[in-house]
């Protein structure tokens, strides 16, 4: 991670979408055999208001398979419950309180 440089954005990070999407390939049948997740972040993850704001107002959302809202902290349990791990690393200590 040395030489990693932050630049540009001013809100949280969208950890839930990755974390949503890693699901759905872990539970395709046709996918490829996911055996682990990794995080890198400069910001900490999306706060369940913000979430639920910006699913209902941003319309790429709507009608997606990533409609429903989650959250990062659950989808890690499920990842969990489905052995497989997830690694995340800060680059901005802003983002520590997640990762």
């Amino acid at each position: 991670m040395d030489g990693i440089e932050v630049s540009g954005g001013i809100y949280e990070e969208a950890v839930e979408i990755g974390l949503q999407h890693a699901i759905f390939e872990a539970n395709n049948s046709g996918s490829i055999n996911l055996s682990q997740v990794f995080i890198i972040g400069d910001a900490p993850a999306n706060p369940p208001d913000s979430i639920m704001r910006r699913r209902s107002n941003e319309k790429k959302w709507q009608g997606s398979k990533y409609a429903t809202p989650v959250y990062w902290d659950q989808e890690c349990k499920k990842l969990k419950a489905l052995n497989i791990p997830v690694h995340a690393f800060f680059v901005n200590n802003w983002a520590q309180e997640n990762f």
